[in-house]
């Protein structure tokens, strides 16, 4: 869905390089952007990129008009406050913030026509271990999502996009990977490849060692230590004696899975039907934007049953409209009656957006129904974010590519999901002052261990289940930069599970963006008329690589109009058969204070935020007293609603000077439509009056 409100502009971002450098278990990974302004007005562009689950952000460069430029990273409402500051002065400037679970944000703010820009984002990793193999992925395109996004807007996706990169990867000690997501080819001493940014970029490297890693580095007089104990290589007939009892497998049919997608589900179920016993009940459900289940309850694997079910699995088509993702799940367990515990395994490209109070609810469901949800991610970009929230705690993740064997990793899963839960011992042999070590192994998944140790020699650990029995000493890294790649990884495990403050604390010493961190940068180079507001540019997503064949739908979709676009006032709005919006600052602005305007910009450029300004900052932005009185009368008298109350009178205000209101503040009073009553916005309006009289206007009173 496009969001209102924008002007998409798919010439400002030109092209990307990735240099990849793989020293396993970590990875380096430089991700570099090209902008560039080729219009004829000072914008500010803004483009939305994802990290994969264990990675961060370890330094971030700015090259502007080839002059180099560095930042910091600090508490979000001071990186906030200096880039709006440096904006309103003329200053090109640079934000970079998370903005949702795995998704950030870049504001490149002021530049003007000719002006050029290389970002680049240095990003760590660890490598994900599999049964002889390691894997790389670097998400490169956040695929268009089906729902309501819990933030005012969301990243947007355009079929004129076209965003090439060009690529390089350093296996270093590692061989060559025998699965790739793009074409390699050698050239002067590293692996070449290049594409578009409309997939993930994954490759596999086979390994006969075992890849049970412990890694640790020196920083500020501790020990930080990170690494995992990885899988053991299975033999997939093993999966046929010890079958889990009942499996619920919901597929995802909706139109997104059109494609690589679907023949993905096809290939996982028969494979899954192949290799599961007649102790094993099984039963399918598909889902879109309706449910539906093969049979009333599971059904046992039996040769009679598996030749209807494999019947039904061929004749499965992406058919069935849009991604109901949470109306399946709370309807099959419904289903799921079956007593004892049960599997739930969802295969989807997890393309929807769920509401938190919807998936703790869920969650609620399951634990009542003895449910372990577990997911499998198909397509190539599937919302590893999404799949992850749903299958904790507990459930298995994984995300099958379509150039990975689908069948193989299908075996493994069954096998996995067949045993039970096991309890583990992890001891270290020093006693860390942190500490992240699980104390239950699911199925035969890897255990990511982290802990920060007093600065004695490299931490060891003893590791014991039931079948085995290790010993692991830490790998000191030498390497500078591998050194502070793990000591920053280490910490951003650690950042979660702390409160808020002691959270920003440990982010800004670290220089990690986080919930509560956000890196700005300010330049000394000013653009010729500082006086006037940069035009908001959002750089479209490309659509992925696997939805293209959805291009009619995806047009179909953009020229109807959603309920949103009719909340835009109409000086906003372009024809009925131009479905592309404006700037979301109008250049032209009707007569009004300029405080107002100010916090008008300030709101509107911080679209995704659900913050409001409270009174004081209200006041530090120029707004008078005299009109806050009202506001803070009802806020005392009813401090539940005092946010909604807010977000009334900022309404009205914005309104009264014709001013386009800010996404956040409409969402939250769609929320409380019980306070948009005629006395309080009566009271409201008259205390905004003395603003008025400072620019006069023809009076504008909202309808009731």
């Amino acid at each position: 869905m496009n969001n209102p409100g924008f002007t998409h502009n798919n010439t400002l971002l030109q092209k990307a390089d990735i240099d990849i450098e793989l020293h396993a278990p970590m990875a380096i990974t430089r991700y570099s952007l090209m902008f560039e302004n080729r219009g004829e007005e000072a914008v500010e562009a803004l483009f939305h990129f994802t990290l994969a689950r264990m990675a961060c952000l370890m330094q971030t460069r700015l090259q502007l008009n080839d002059r180099e430029y560095q930042g910091e990273v600090m508490a979000k409402a001071s990186a906030d406050e200096r880039y709006e500051e440096a904006i309103e002065a003329g200053k090109k400037s640079l934000l970079l913030e998370a903005i949702d679970d795995g998704l950030y944000q870049i504001n490149l703010g002021n530049l003007e026509p000719g002006d050029s820009a290389r970002l680049e984002l240095q990003i760590a990793g660890l490598l994900t271990p599999q049964p002889g193999a390691w894997q790389y992925r670097l998400p490169t395109v956040i695929a268009s999502k089906y729902g309501q996004a819990q933030a005012p807007t969301a990243p947007t996706n355009s079929l004129l996009a076209c965003y090439p990169f060009e690529g390089r990867l350093h296996c270093h000690d590692l061989p060559k990977p025998h699965i790739t997501s793009h074409a390699l080819c050698e050239q002067n001493g590293h692996l070449a490849f290049k594409g578009e940014l409309d997939r993930d970029i994954l490759f596999c490297l086979a390994t006969t060692e075992g890849n049970s890693q412990l890694l640790s580095a020196n920083w500020q007089n501790a020990h930080y230590s990170l690494g995992y104990i990885a899988p053991q290589t299975q033999n997939l007939s093993e999966s046929r004696s010890s079958s889990t009892p009942v499996l619920h497998v919901l597929m995802d049919c909706s139109g997104s899975m059109m494609g690589d997608s679907i023949e993905q589900v096809r290939q996982a179920l028969l494979t899954l039907v192949e290799l599961a016993d007649e102790q094993l009940h099984l039963n399918l459900y598909r889902f879109g934007s309706d449910f539906e289940a093969y049979n009333r309850t599971p059904l046992p694997c039996d040769t009679r049953h598996k030749k209807g079910l494999r019947r039904y699995i061929k004749s499965i088509q992406a058919d069935m409209g849009g991604t109901e993702i949470m109306q399946a799940l709370n309807a099959l367990c419904i289903n799921a009656n079956h007593p004892g515990p049960q599997q739930v395994l969802l295969i989807t490209d997890g393309r929807a957006y769920v509401q938190d109070e919807e998936l703790a609810a869920l969650q609620a469901r399951c634990l009542q129904q003895h449910c372990t949800l577990h997911a499998m991610g198909v397509s190539h970009a599937a919302d590893e974010s999404l799949l992850s929230r749903l299958t904790q705690p507990g459930g298995q993740l994984v995300l099958v590519n379509p150039v990975e064997p689908v069948e193989q990793i299908t075996g493994e899963l069954l096998h996995h999901l067949s045993q039970p839960a096991q309890a583990i011992s992890i001891e270290w042999q020093h006693n860390p002052q942190w500490q992240q070590t699980p104390r239950l192994r699911f199925g035969n998944t890897p255990l990511l261990l982290a802990a920060k140790h007093s600065n004695d020699a490299p931490p060891a650990l003893e590791y014991q289940s039931a079948e085995t029995k290790e010993t692991l000493q830490a790998r000191q890294l030498n390497n500078p930069q591998l050194a502070r790649a793990l000591v920053q990884l280490a910490a951003s495990q650690h950042l979660i599970t702390l409160p808020p403050q002691e959270q920003t604390a440990l982010a800004v010493q670290m220089q990690l963006i986080s919930e509560h961190t956000s890196y700005v940068l300010v330049t000394d180079q000013q653009v010729k008329h500082p006086e006037r507001y940069p035009t908001i540019k959002e750089i479209a997503q490309m659509h992925g690589f696997d939805t293209r064949v959805m291009a009619c739908m995806a047009r179909s979709d953009t020229a109807s109009p959603q309920n949103d676009y009719l909340d835009i006032p109409g000086f906003l709005r372009k024809d009925a058969d131009d479905t592309e919006m404006h700037s979301l600052i109008p250049s032209h602005l009707p007569q009004a204070p300029r405080p107002l305007l100010k916090l008008q910009r300030r709101m509107t450029r911080r679209f995704f935020r659900n913050d409001l300004p409270d009174l004081a900052l209200l006041q530090k932005w120029g707004i008078d007293a005299a009109a806050l009185n009202t506001l803070q009368a009802e806020t005392q008298a009813y401090p539940d609603q005092a946010r909604a109350l807010m977000a009334l009178w900022l309404s009205i205000l914005f309104n009264r000077f014709i001013l386009a209101v800010p996404a956040s503040i409409t969402a939250i009073l769609r929320a409380h439509p019980q306070l948009n009553i005629r006395s309080i916005r009566e009271a409201m309006q008259d205390d905004i009056e003395p603003i008025a009289e400072k620019a006069p206007l023809k009076p504008f009173t909202l309808a009731d």
